[in-house]
């Protein structure tokens, strides 16, 4: 097993590992030895089952397809949350618009720009 399993956040990382540390896309399943190509996602898909990307495994106990899966639904709706643009009426909501007063001094400033000269 890879030594920096352990500090893998991913809860497949409990149920996978890498069987050749060079090679991080191919995850090798504890339940059967089947190795997915296409990092932890796959190999949880492989376990949860519920992907046509990859084959169900059949060894997988139902508390870590049911674990898996809500991990993965979790993260789902993680990215489409955060993927979404706010509505207007919610951003009124999150900025307080100051009143703008046309009474307001403009002060005029004058721009002074320096050109530079290219000698050839």
């Amino acid at each position: 097993m890879a030594s920096d399993n352990g500090r893998r956040k991913d809860p497949g990382w409990k149920y996978n590992y890498l069987a050749n540390v060079e090679d991080k896309n191919a995850v090798t399943c504890l339940f059967c030895n089947k190795v997915t190509k296409g990092g932890i996602h796959r190999a949880k898909q492989h376990q949860v089952g519920n992907s046509k990307n990859s084959t169900k495994c059949l060894k997988c106990p139902d508390h870590v397809r049911e674990e898996l899966a809500q991990y993965m639904a979790e993260k789902k709706n993680e990215k489409e949350n955060y993927d979404k643009m706010p509505d207007f009426d919610d951003i009124d909501n999150m900025i307080e618009i100051e009143d703008v007063d046309d009474d307001d001094e403009v002060e005029e400033v004058e721009v002074i720009q320096k050109k530079e000269k290219i000698m050839l």
